[in-house]
This record gives C-alpha cells, sequence and structure tokens, in this order.
C-alpha cells in the first residue's frame, strides 16, 4: 500500500517485502528532470494523463524518491524487477502521487465556505 503521509512530501512503497521511505525534494525533482530520466516532471505528468507512462520512468522516479530519503540500497535494476515481480499497481499510484506531489508542493487547497457561510 501506498499513501502520501502528510504534506511534507514522504510516501512509503513496499518493495521486496520491506515498507521503503520516499521522499519528494526539490533535489530528487532536479535530478529526475536533468539526470535520470531528462523529461520535465510536466511532461512525466502528462504522460500520465495520456496514458503513456514508461515503467522505466516509474522504475527511476521511485529510485530518486527513495535516495532523496536516504535509502540508496537498491539499484534500479533491482527497484524494477521488485516492482515487476509483486505489485506494478501501487508502484504506478505513487509514481502518480510523487508527480502530483511535486507540482502541487505540498500545499494544501483553500477551503471555501459553504453557500450561506462567511
Amino acid at each position: 500500500m501506498s499513501e502520501i503521509e502528510n504534506i511534507s512530501g514522504q510516501f512509503t512503497i513496499t518493495l521486496g517485502g520491506v515498507p521503503r521511505r520516499m521522499k519528494c525534494t526539490f533535489g530528487a525533482i532536479e535530478n529526475i528532470e536533468q539526470h535520470v530520466v531528462k523529461k520535465s516532471i510536466l511532461k512525466l505528468f502528462s504522460d500520465v494523463q495520456k496514458e503513456d507512462i514508461f515503467i522505466s520512468d516509474v522504475v527511476s522516479v521511485i529510485w530518486c524518491g527513495l535516495a532523496a530519503a536516504g535509502d540508496t540500497r537498491l539499484s534500479r535494476k533491482e527497484i524494477g524487477d521488485m516492482i515487476y515481480a509483486e505489485n506494478p499497481v501501487e508502484a504506478f499510484t505513487v509514481y502518480i502521487q510523487f508527480l502530483t506531489y511535486a507540482l502541487n508542493g505540498g500545499k494544501k487547497e483553500k477551503e471555501t465556505p459553504a453557500k450561506g457561510e462567511a
């Protein structure tokens, strides 16, 4: 199971039966865009909306998120093998949540009062 734990951009993904922490940080985003995937976060998110997702992009984003949280024990290949063998749906969910968080920066939406409230 994956979830956004709070507005600080921390995520949990289970790989190899072990829950692992990921973090969405500026450094992770920069690494994704400039060195690993070499596409903007906006382009990756747009690809999601067009249902044009590459598993290698999913693995790369998860790998960068793990590294940002200080977890560098797994290689991209190990992560990919675990995702493929275990639960690709969870990986896609985390990927989409990560990209969404990256675009929003964790800000909460303003609550608007219901009609008649002031």
